[in-house]
């Protein structure tokens, strides 16, 4: 399967190395932890803290210097600056971009393996397609199934 090393940076940035630098590990659980259960919490703090370490692992030289920074100001200096470095750098690296893709998004093994929690929405939506891939995709037609959660009637 096909990577867009663009998405995957936009991911990484978006979903892990902003929330790290702004909020930190301890502020990333207790957010968490506010929706979901603390164990949730704690996958999603060591997630946070594998792809920051293997982003750190990328970042050499007059780079390091930018990310701390990037760092040190919770974002605000160096963002799209470090993105445009990391997304260089994840083109360069393949066997990397595989492994990042692989540990922030893992296949579900077969639909029976797949599970999700919804709580406190008016509105939710999944879609579950294994292997799916809408990399480059246009016009798209995703049908909805509504299901009612009320009992069914005895005869």
């Amino acid at each position: 399967m096909s990577v867009d090393v663009g998405v995957l940076t936009a991911t990484i940035m978006t979903s892990f190395l902003l929330p790290y630098v702004k909020m930190g590990l301890h502020k990333i659980a207790e957010k968490v932890t506010e929706q979901a259960s603390s164990d949730i919490a704690d996958e999603a703090t060591q997630l946070t803290k594998k792809v920051w370490m293997k982003v750190r692992d990328l970042f050499v030289g007059d780079d390091a210097q930018r990310l701390d920074q990037f760092e040190q100001t919770k974002g605000e200096e160096n963002r799209d600056l470090v993105e445009v470095i990391l997304k260089d750098k994840l083109r360069n690296h393949s066997e990397l971009v595989v492994e990042m893709n692989a540990l922030i998004s893992p296949p579900a093994t077969s639909p029976s393996n797949a599970a999700a929690q919804i709580m406190k929405a008016h509105i939710a939506g999944i879609i579950n397609i294994p292997g799916g891939n809408f990399s480059g995709a246009s016009n798209i037609s995703i049908t909805a199934v509504s299901v009612n959660n009320s009992s069914p009637k005895a005869d």
